[in-house]
């Protein structure tokens, strides 16, 4: 049996974080039983309406059930610090020490697999793991995220010493780790300056692409009517509140709509991302929503200008999983092994908008980078191919 501790609560899923957790768990769970242990509730649940305030247990398959845990404390802290713009969940490890869960120090001792989500919890783990084996599953390098945003408080630099050792001794210290991407196992060696080199594996992230179908002309000019957008070209965005998603939106405003000055484009910023900004002149902001698929069918191509960041970018996989040609910069690309003018269009931000016109133009392009994205993401980023990867992991270390 796997135990899987999480951060946040997964499902239903609500950003990059948990889509990758509850993805990953759903497919591994068909082999090997998976416990998930998920200590706050998100930002967009509380949004949803949901109770937030109440642990509860959701059986989402036979093999795969989520303990949802909500404690004051920890509510209460990751609340704090991300107001304080601190990780939230910097202090989860020495707050889950104070829990009397039952079914999870039970599942403590039944785990022949305790796996990590992010180095927050892994402390916990460490002290708890004894005889099972212990794997930290990073969605990205939180240093190198964190570094990019604080300012020079006293308070931020006691962190930044503190997060550099928290997830320096979690990449050291794990049996297995999991990275997403060669940059950040790069990082992990030259930010954190981490020796390691064997029992460390490249777990990308992915999209169901059973789920996510190439969008067809009809589809598209459907999805248009409905949103009151037939008789544009739509540019689209999408992603939560997260620093590099409010750079980026930042980007749209200041340096590339305003290039677009006609009637017939519009720039669709979608997602909480853009609860912090209003619909003006070609730009519009939908704020927060339950379903982001009628608005990526309505758009004719998606742009990624994120100019910081670790990891990778999962909007970038479900853009290309929809068909969508992608204008990106390096930054939104990385780790992924798109080639620049096969998969998506690679560049700088000071020409995203001759690329757009380009691709709105250009009609032997826009068809070659639709088909080679869905295809691209069928054969190295479906969900089914990377579980079966991650339990191929599991069997040679048990």
């Amino acid at each position: 049996m796997i135990l899987n501790l999480c951060p946040y609560w997964v499902y239903p899923p609500t950003g990059g974080g948990p889509l990758r957790v509850y993805n990953l768990n759903k497919y591994i769970s068909d082999k090997i039983p998976i416990n998930q242990f998920s200590f706050r509730p998100t930002y967009i649940m509380k949004k949803r309406g949901m109770n937030i305030l109440s642990s509860n247990v959701v059986k989402i398959k036979e093999s795969y059930t989520e303990y949802r845990l909500s404690n004051p404390l920890v509510l209460l802290s990751s609340f704090l610090l991300y107001k304080l713009s601190l990780p939230p969940d910097f202090l989860l490890s020495r707050f889950s020490n104070l829990l009397r869960n039952k079914a999870l120090y039970d599942s403590l001792v039944a785990a022949d697999i305790i796996q990590v989500e992010h180095p927050w919890l892994f402390d916990f783990a460490e002290k708890k793991a004894k005889d099972s084996l212990l794997v930290l599953s990073s969605h990205n390098c939180e240093f190198v995220l964190f570094k990019k945003y604080i300012n020079r408080r006293s308070i931020n630099r006691l962190v930044e010493n503190a997060l550099w050792e928290l997830e320096k001794r979690s990449v050291e210290n794990a049996d297995v780790v999991f990275v997403v991407s060669e940059d950040d196992l790069k990082s992990f060696r030259e930010v954190l300056n981490v020796k390691r080199k064997r029992n460390v594996f490249i777990i990308p992230n992915g999209v169901d692409s059973n789920k996510l179908k190439k969008v067809s002309k009809d589809e598209r000019k459907q999805a248009k009517k409905q949103l009151g957008f037939y008789d544009k070209k739509v540019i689209l965005f999408t992603g939560s509140i997260h620093p590099p998603n409010l750079e980026a939106v930042k980007i749209i405003e200041e340096r590339i709509a305003r290039d677009f000055r006609t009637n017939d484009i519009v720039f669709l910023v979608v997602g909480s991302v853009g609860e912090k900004f209003k619909t003006h002149d070609n730009i519009i902001f939908t704020g927060y929503v339950e379903d982001i698929e009628p608005y990526i069918k309505a758009a004719d191509l998606a742009i990624n200008p994120v100019i910081t960041g670790s990891g990778t970018n999962l909007k970038m996989l479900e853009y290309m999983a929809y068909g969508l040609p992608v204008v990106t910069t390096k930054v939104g690309a990385r780790g992924l092994g798109i080639k620049n003018k096969e998969q998506a269009v690679i560049a700088d931000i000071p020409d995203f908008s001759y690329w757009i016109r380009e691709l709105l133009d250009n009609e032997e392009l826009y068809l070659k980078l639709s088909n080679n994205a869905r295809q691209f993401v069928e054969e190295r980023y479906d969900w089914r191919i990377i579980a079966n990867k991650v339990v191929e992991i599991y069997k040679n270390f048990l």
